[in-house]
């Protein structure tokens, strides 16, 4: 008696499990590589990093950059941009609405844009955009 019941327990179980078989395709989908965003430079995104043309490396700006509050001529808005310096300070690069490349005016405190349409200048007040 005892062998039938384990008989008819294993052919419910069988049954059950080949009930349940079906037919889903099965799609394998390429894993996501985290740090697999490199740009034209080789910088990461991912990782904090962006193409500086002054350091000529990928950088993390909040790491080699200083924080520059800009006031807009005529319109005293404020602005914050994050600055990176030519290690002789005669260019300077801005990241902020824009990335911007910035040319000193020889003895002066003035930095005018590479499209000489700006001009960035170290006040008493402190940095102004003209």
């Amino acid at each position: 008696m005892m062998k039938k019941y384990s008989y008819l327990l294993v052919c419910v179980a069988v049954l059950a499990c080949l009930a349940c078989k079906t037919n889903h395709k099965v799609s394998v989908h390429p894993p996501v590589i985290c740090g697999g965003d490199s740009d034209e430079h080789g910088c990461k995104a991912s990782a904090g990093y962006t193409w500086s043309e002054i350091k000529q490396d990928c950088v993390r700006i909040w790491e080699v950059g200083s924080k520059l509050v800009c006031t807009h001529a005529g319109t005293n808005q404020e602005e914050t941009l994050l600055v990176v310096f030519s290690n002789d300070s005669t260019q300077l690069e801005t990241f902020g609405t824009n990335k911007q490349l910035w040319t000193r005016t020889e003895g002066t405190a003035s930095w005018t844009s590479a499209d000489k349409k700006q001009i960035l200048e170290q006040t008493q007040q402190g940095w102004m955009l003209r």
